[in-house]
């Protein structure tokens, strides 16, 4: 378990995560997954990605080595993994030559989430058993964790004879998540393939250079934050917000990262609500004190590389309410007459006419700077001479006054 140091201050917010567990990833593959002692593979890359992201995690595997027992060229990251190389889906799977498979190897670990990048080994087989290969993957790690999330890729491209096999098979791997994919365990579908170039993204027309290392790390990285990332939930845009109020942010983690940023939009460039803090699902915000329509919010990562924005501009509303109020002029004709007050308008301002008696004659929304009635009542019917009340109110606010009406 890792460390923390508590400060008083602190416990209170720090106290739902003193008992999380890293989020167990597991690397599940071949060659391209293991690597030799001149290549990292995808797996440093993505490790890094990943911890400068904030994200707590550990990868798994029976395995810490690279292509016969070598270190990696460079050994700067968690170095775990389940990557095999030469070994095609079955293998994987089950061997008779005594040596442990995939239901053995989950004996010492349990993943949360698996990334699987299995079947280039596989394309002198039917596809038809390379899918049902998979599938059987897929319901091993079931068996071991029912919540597993396994991120399932379509496989980089070869430039050798069998190369045309890989798209084909590659078509079909999405019908496992059609097929199997459910809300306890999702299989989420990662395309290795595009974008991913033989000539220049491997060494040897089958395993990733450094180039290709690097974008299937920003694949898998890209699809773990789409499902494990911050996710806002309010506000998430349509709503209308008071300037000035504090309204809370509330947003959701299904995996836990250290600390997040929050930030908003007008239009004139991104603003800082507050941030770096300590990921609590909740930030009380004061609402800033300006009207403006099309806001957008977004949480991000510190290092920006992981965001979620509002899903549609928000709006600010301004206004004070209404502190006092009198009528120009005192002596008017049937036309009508206005109301003047001081400060701009509450959004929830209204005026309601009576009779000295209390019967309601008619009420008004206040507009900006001043409301207008024509002295008609709610039936248009016009108002006799005499002495009335105006009322005012709005949030925080309510007031009556008299005034008089006389030709």
């Amino acid at each position: 378990m890792k460390p923390y140091i508590l400060l008083p201050t602190l416990l209170v917010l720090m106290v739902s995560y003193l008992y999380s567990e890293p989020l167990k990833i597991l690397p599940l593959g071949n060659s391209i997954t293991q690597g030799d002692s001149k290549h990292n593979t995808y797996r440093r890359p993505l490790y890094h990605k990943l911890h400068n992201a904030g994200y707590d995690f550990d990868f798994i595997g029976s395995m810490n080595r690279n292509l016969g027992g070598k270190m990696p060229p460079n050994p700067d990251f968690d170095l775990d993994h389940e990557g095999h190389y030469g070994w095609k889906i079955d293998a994987i799977m089950y061997r008779s030559d005594g040596q442990a498979t995939l239901p053995d190897w989950l004996k010492l670990y349990t993943p949360d989430m698996a990334f699987v990048h299995l079947g280039t080994n596989d394309t002198k087989q039917s596809l038809e058993s390379s899918i049902d290969e998979l599938s059987d993957v897929v319901d091993t790690l079931r068996a071991d964790n029912p919540n597993v999330v396994i991120f399932l890729a379509q496989l980089i491209p070869l430039n050798t004879s069998t190369a045309a096999v890989i798209d084909q098979l590659n078509a079909l791997i999405p019908n496992i998540k059609t097929e199997m994919s459910t809300e306890q365990s999702p299989i989420i579908i990662v395309d290795q393939n595009t974008g991913f170039i033989v000539t220049e993204d491997t060494y040897d027309n089958v395993h990733p250079s450094e180039s290709g290392e690097e974008k299937m790390a920003e694949k898998w990285f890209q699809s773990f934050n789409g499902y494990y990332g911050p996710k806002l939930i309010f506000p998430n845009g349509g709503e209308s917000l008071k300037a000035g109020a504090v309204d809370t942010i509330r947003w959701s983690s299904k995996c836990k990262m250290d600390s997040v940023v929050l930030e908003y939009n007008v239009g004139t460039g991104w603003q800082l609500i507050v941030g770096p803090i300590l990921n609590t699902d909740s930030y009380p915000w004061e609402v800033p004190d300006l009207a403006a329509e099309n806001v957008v919010l977004r949480i991000r990562s510190v290092d920006s590389s992981v965001f979620d924005s509002t899903n549609a501009g928000l709006s600010i509303i301004k206004g004070t309410s209404v502190k006092n109020a009198s009528l120009q002029p005192f002596s008017f004709s049937v036309e009508g007459f206005g109301m003047i007050y001081d400060g701009q308008t509450d959004y929830t301002s209204v005026v309601s006419i009576f009779t000295v008696t209390g019967k309601p004659i008619i009420t008004l929304s206040i507009g900006q700077g001043n409301v207008v009635w024509d002295r008609k009542d709610e039936k248009g019917h016009l108002v006799q001479n005499g002495i009335y009340l105006f009322h005012v109110s709005g949030e925080n606010t309510s007031f009556v006054k008299k005034f008089s009406i006389a030709d």
